[in-house]
């Protein structure tokens, strides 16, 4: 039946190759006037020797470049509140997309693993990831605030599937999970099944109301191939989300428990390719619009491998 539905909503199960950051780049710098690096990421240092790096994805022509320091124009900012690594939401996109156009104008993030030549200063993830069937389990805690401000956007921890195409961490992620404390698409339609809106996850609802013994929360799940680099000329890739849908009105959201949950779901329901090996995650809000004060946290991120290999990151 799952693989019926990957053929219905058009999955491309092909190692999809995402390369399109120099492009991405270029438009970002135009409409910015930010001077970013060639790869499409900006990074300050480690966020106060947390073991993360804070990152802005520059996705779309409206996208503010980079998270941290100095510069005025920028869209996020990274902070440590009580000892664990934050980044905020401080100034929202000038402009709102069409419905359903795909791109998100930014992704301020906290960025744990080693992607285009950004790293944390602890990465579990090694060189060339981990594989699937390696991980024992990932312990975290992620905290967030949506639904306290207004605006298009989400709290999403984003997990990377796929290869490095070479030894300095060169990133072709080709398939996506995502677990979301908030999505404000999915919280103004909770249950509408596709199309509802800027900023809901790809594809479309496939299963509701689900539980992990090892996660705290409830979750709906929606599958489809990421859109997001398509309308710029990429290669879309599959991405399953994991949406919690209790406490959707509380300000103040944690989500805890054992990330591999999420990940041995996916791969057992074939929403992720089981060859492809975990090489980075990321905390943060994909901002549509509005935003400002939307907050993701990392209270705790620990990784440890069936060999015996545990990387306290957080």
């Amino acid at each position: 039946m799952l693989q019926s539905v990957r053929n219905k909503l058009g999955v491309n199960d092909s190692s999809a190759k995402l390369e399109t950051r120099e492009m991405l780049s270029a438009l970002t710098r135009e409409a910015t006037g930010v001077n970013i690096p060639e790869d499409g990421f900006a990074s300050t240092s480690s966020v106060d020797n947390s073991g993360v790096a804070a990152i802005n994805n520059a996705w779309n022509t409206g996208a503010l470049a980079n998270v941290g320091g100095e510069n005025p124009a920028l869209l996020g900012d990274a902070s440590v509140v009580r000892g664990n690594p934050r980044v905020t939401v401080d100034r929202a996109p000038n402009e709102t997309p069409e419905p359903n156009d795909g791109a998100p104008f930014g992704f301020p993030a906290l960025l744990i693993g080693d992607v285009n030549g950004v790293a944390s200063d602890r990465n579990p993830f090694g060189t060339n990831g981990i594989a699937q069937d390696n991980i024992e389990r990932i312990d975290f805690d992620f905290r967030s605030n949506g639904g306290a401000v207004e605006g298009d956007y989400n709290n999403t921890l984003d997990v990377w599937f796929g290869e490095k195409t070479d030894a300095n961490g060169v990133d072709s992620a080709t398939n996506y999970l995502m677990v979301q404390n908030y999505n404000s698409a999915v919280a103004s339609d909770p249950n509408g099944d596709s199309n509802i809106g800027i900023g809901q996850p790809a594809g479309e609802r496939v299963e509701q109301g689900l539980t992990f013994d090892n996660v705290v929360g409830t979750y709906d799940v929606w599958f489809g191939n990421n859109a997001g680099t398509e309308a710029e000329g990429g290669v879309a890739a599959p991405t399953v989300s994991y949406i919690r849908t209790d406490r959707l009105g509380d300000n103040s959201q944690t989500t805890s428990g054992d990330l591999n949950a999420f990940i041995t779901h996916a791969r057992d329901n074939e929403y992720l390719e089981g060859n492809l090996a975990l090489d980075a995650v990321y905390a943060g809000s994909e901002v549509w619009s509005g935003g400002e004060g939307s907050f993701n946290q990392l209270n705790n991120f620990d990784v440890e491998t069936n060999s015996g290999r545990t990387v306290d990151v957080v």
